[in-house]
């Protein structure tokens, strides 16, 4: 039996599963045209974006300490931001990069990304009922 994967990595990676569940639900989509429709959900505004909408204006607390007392364990969080001010905050961004990262912030509108993204989830659903090909993934729940 081999150890279960830790990490960043892995959190990173579990946070990205959110989001698309969050969005899309706990299906299985299982033609191309599923798929593409799911990938326009992220895409929104070329295909070099993941998802300008997450990256730029959610806001996500990051754990910052987490201590145990007792049975209790007390976590403690820093104030939340976007990734996109986490970045900025960096005193060792480049220059060049802050200045890249601002002309994008800048040209984002996050209502017309949110009905971009609004838009290509009913094209997903509305596809998906036409042909019923999506059928529910089992939840399963991890303790």
């Amino acid at each position: 039996m081999s150890a279960a994967p830790s990490g960043p990595t892995v959190r990173a990676e579990q946070k990205d599963n959110a989001c698309v569940r969050e969005y899309a639900g706990c299906y299985r989509f299982t033609t191309r045209e599923e798929r593409d429709a799911l990938a326009a959900v992220y895409r929104s505004r070329g295909p070099s974006v993941r998802c300008p909408l997450l990256n730029y204006f959610m806001p996500i607390m990051k754990l910052v300490d987490k201590t145990r007392v007792g049975a209790k364990v007390r976590k403690m969080y820093d104030k939340p931001m976007s990734p996109y001010q986490r970045l900025m905050a960096y005193p060792k961004l480049p220059d060049a990069v802050r200045a890249e990262l601002t002309r994008r912030y800048q040209s984002y509108n996050p209502v017309v990304l949110q009905r971009e993204v609004n838009a290509a989830l009913r094209a997903l659903i509305v596809h998906t009922q036409q042909v019923g090909t999506v059928s529910p993934l089992p939840v399963v729940q991890v303790s």
